[in-house]
């Protein structure tokens, strides 16, 4: 099973390397595993919720003196 976003990523990217064979084949073998890793955590069952997509430092973080923290940024965010 071919994961879109990795699959299509790279052959999108195989045009414009052409001239740098050995830096394609690398991404292509990257790819692979990385595609090999997921799919065996999406065998096995993930967890879902909530995905911040632009976490930074401490900007949006609110961090109190018992060590805990709320973060409170969600204009990037989504389910995954």
């Amino acid at each position: 099973m071919h994961l879109p976003v990795v699959y299509s990523t790279i052959c999108e990217k195989a045009s414009r390397l052409q001239h740098r064979k050995e830096d394609f084949q690398f991404l292509q073998k990257l790819a692979m595993e990385l595609e090999a890793k997921l799919n065996e955590h999406i065998r096995v069952g993930l967890d879902w919720g909530i995905c911040h997509g632009d976490l930074q430092g401490n900007f949006n973080t609110n961090f109190c003196e018992d060590n805990t923290y709320t973060h409170f940024d969600f204009d990037l965010c989504g389910y995954g």
